[in-house]
């Protein structure tokens, strides 16, 4: 599967954040690259390298027009929650599935996006299973 962007946020330009837009602007994957960041510094650096086009310090300006994850994951026109890191059991993941459950009772525009890898994956994946998410609940791995 071919994948380009029209506009890419990364959120967090330090050392993995920029060597992901540092790969993305090598392989061409997105038009625009924008960064989004606390430290002014940093975000000029990575402007002046070339790594990203531009930045913001408001990740709702940085992500504005962004058409990565919710294309990727067919996720146009949806609110997205989102969770990134480790599946294993210091995340309690599960109050994560349990409040999905409840803002999807009466928000239906609303997805879920886990992205991570780790032991807890199927027990996981099954309980979104069980409080009846597999509709509105992604697991994207790492």
């Amino acid at each position: 599967m071919e994948v380009h962007f029209r506009r890419l946020t990364i959120i967090g330009v330090g050392l993995i954040g920029g060597s992901l837009a540092r790969v993305c602007r090598k392989k061409g994957l997105a038009d625009e690259l924008v960064g989004v960041g606390r430290g002014r510094k940093n975000l000029e650096l990575a402007v002046e390298l070339g790594v990203i086009d531009r930045w913001s310090h408001e990740v709702e300006e940085g992500v504005d027009g962004a058409d990565g994850v919710r294309r990727l994951y067919g996720l146009e026109g949806k609110k997205v929650v989102t969770y990134v890191g480790q599946l294993h059991g210091a995340q309690f993941l599960e109050f994560f599935l349990y409040a999905a459950r409840y803002l999807n009772s009466w928000r239906t525009d609303v997805r879920f996006l886990i992205a991570g890898w780790g032991g807890r994956l199927p027990e996981l994946q099954e309980l979104a299973r069980k409080l009846g998410l597999e509709d509105v609940c992604t697991f994207a791995g790492a």
